[in-house]
């Protein structure tokens, strides 16, 4: 499954949306549709993609990123599950410069 993630708004309905900065990946669901949704507060903008049932952030962030690194998915989350606040910043800032892992361009 390709994730295409959404900026600043509903993947699924299009409504616009927020992201708190001070989370990098966090649960939201859109107002208008009820979609459960992942949200990236990045610096170019808050990207939503949507979250699949009792799905971590770890295992969503693994899902996203596993094609473009050298490591398994099931690595990758194993990771992000012992990784702290810091160690999940910056793991999504290596992310963000990547228009194909966030599935839309960083100006749109």
């Amino acid at each position: 499954m390709a994730f295409t993630g959404a900026r600043d708004c509903c993947p699924i309905c299009r409504t616009t949306l927020a992201a708190t900065p001070s989370e990098p990946i966090a649960q939201r669901r859109c107002p208008r549709c009820e979609a459960c949704l992942w949200a990236h507060a990045a610096t170019s903008g808050s990207v939503f993609f949507v979250r699949r049932p009792d799905q971590s952030a770890a295992e969503f962030l693994a899902t996203l990123a596993g094609p473009g690194l050298a490591a398994s998915e099931q690595d990758i989350a194993s990771f992000l599950e012992d990784a702290d606040f810091l160690d999940m910043v910056e793991f999504l800032t290596e992310l963000e410069g990547s228009t194909r892992l966030f599935g839309c361009p960083p100006d749109a």
